[in-house]
């Protein structure tokens, strides 16, 4: 399975949020519920597709062709943003936001990640831990 670069123009705008105006209202709608399901849950593309009322193979074939990466890649996206917004944004461990985003596995998330951002989870947060002044007491107010 060949992966598409973070660094492609379509890939980087929708995981920037943003999206093509001339999208298909089936994907319009199908990415809508995939956006509001829990990170957590693993909804199966054939509910997702009988919701907008196609088949799941069709889905895959016009979600591919409307926004350039399958739904899987997309969902991963999805997660890999959120886990990136709460490394930087909390103080909770590197596991709470993998488990937070739906992933079981530490070293297959710190790999992925590593593989989406170009850097391990820890050093993304420690690159914003400046921002905050942070003195890596957990529990000092600033």
């Amino acid at each position: 399975m060949s992966k598409t670069p973070l660094n492609s123009s379509r890939c980087r705008a929708l995981f920037e949020g943003e999206r093509p105006t001339y999208l298909d209202k089936r994907v319009e709608k199908a990415l809508e519920l995939l956006q509001q399901s829990p990170l957590t849950a693993q909804i199966p593309l054939s509910a997702v597709a009988s919701s907008v009322h196609i088949s799941a193979s069709h889905l895959r074939h016009l979600i591919k062709r409307e926004i350039g990466i399958s739904a899987t890649h997309y969902v991963k996206m999805m997660r890999f943003k959120r886990a990136r917004e709460l490394l930087e944004t909390s103080f909770l461990s590197v596991k709470e936001v993998m488990s937070s985003v739906g992933m079981n596995d530490v070293s297959h998330f710190v790999r992925e990640y590593k593989s989406v951002f170009g850097c391990r989870p820890s050093q993304s947060r420690a690159s914003t831990n400046g921002r905050f002044g942070s003195t890596g007491d957990r529990n000092s107010s600033q």
